[in-house]
């Protein structure tokens, strides 16, 4: 899969660009994959994300079933 970049508009809002430039516009709820298990969420599920969160420091977080987690923990299934 190609790098990303991710780009947090709003809490409902995340603009996602491929390497290629093409850019997507996702609007929550979105699905993801879990890459690894987190608390009750196992690994390798399809879940949506709720509302996307942006820290200080630039880094994002989904809200998923009212529990925050980084966006590093899953996969987004985009087709550009």
């Amino acid at each position: 899969m190609d790098k990303e970049r991710f780009y947090y508009y709003n809490k409902n809002t995340l603009f996602v660009i491929n390497s290629m430039g093409k850019m997507r516009v996702l609007y929550t709820p979105f699905r993801v994959i879990s890459q690894v298990s987190l608390g009750l969420l196992p690994a390798n599920t399809h879940l949506y994300v709720d509302e996307v969160f942006c820290k200080v420091s630039g880094e994002l977080y989904y809200c998923i079933f009212e529990n925050t987690y980084s966006y590093k923990h899953f996969v987004i299934l985009i087709n550009y």
